[in-house]
């Protein structure tokens, strides 16, 4: 004889398997993020063998040995709007410092509200954004994702559930952090738009 089901609401929520999308910032139109993240996290990543994967740093990194140039990117958990989907924003190196200054006035990213877009219609073009501070914005917020642990699950790679620093360690001659830098190193296509992924 079959058995009754067991109805409910919704399954039990189990924290490790949560799933969120890695979300670039498109070529054809503006995006506005409202952030459940308090504060960004980063590290450098080579592009190899068609996907990105993180840079263990120097002396240790065999890809940094080989010559691949690592990037820094940063990453942002946000509801997508105005959908309100829970996505993972990346951004590159350029936009770090401004974010930064916005961290040093607000002390936070949630619930502010940001507006990223492409300077031209092209998937590397550069990246503007404006972030508007939280203000009358009631509307309740997600907790912050463990953004590490789901970045290692992306890149399948253990998670050493490191507290991360204010600024990444070991590329400290291969990168300088400016928003317009021309370090070769950082952008190593010579006509100075980042290489096509």
């Amino acid at each position: 004889m079959p058995t009754p089901p067991n109805w409910s609401e919704a399954p039990e929520f189990d924290p490790a398997r949560i799933t969120l999308r890695l979300l670039r910032t498109p070529h054809d139109r503006a995006i506005d993020l409202l952030p459940t993240s308090r504060r960004p996290i980063g590290t450098f990543t080579h592009f190899h063998q068609r996907r990105t994967i993180p840079c263990a740093g120097l002396p240790d990194c065999p890809l940094c040995l080989a010559g691949h140039p690592a990037r820094w990117h940063g990453f942002i958990a946000a509801l997508l709007l105005p959908h309100r989907e829970h996505v993972i924003w990346q951004y590159t190196a350029p936009l770090a410092h401004q974010i930064g200054e916005y961290l040093a006035q607000a002390e936070s990213l949630r619930g502010s509200i940001i507006t990223a877009k492409r300077i031209a219609p092209y998937p590397n073009a550069r990246i503007t954004i404006w972030i508007r501070p939280a203000g009358n914005n009631t509307a309740p917020l997600p907790d912050p994702p463990d953004l590490p642990a789901l970045l290692c699950r992306i890149w399948d790679v253990p998670n050493t559930n490191q507290t991360p620093n204010r600024i990444t360690e070991g590329h400290a001659d291969r990168f300088t952090p400016q928003p317009d830098s021309a370090d070769p190193r950082y952008n190593p296509n010579p006509n100075g738009k980042e290489r096509a992924r």
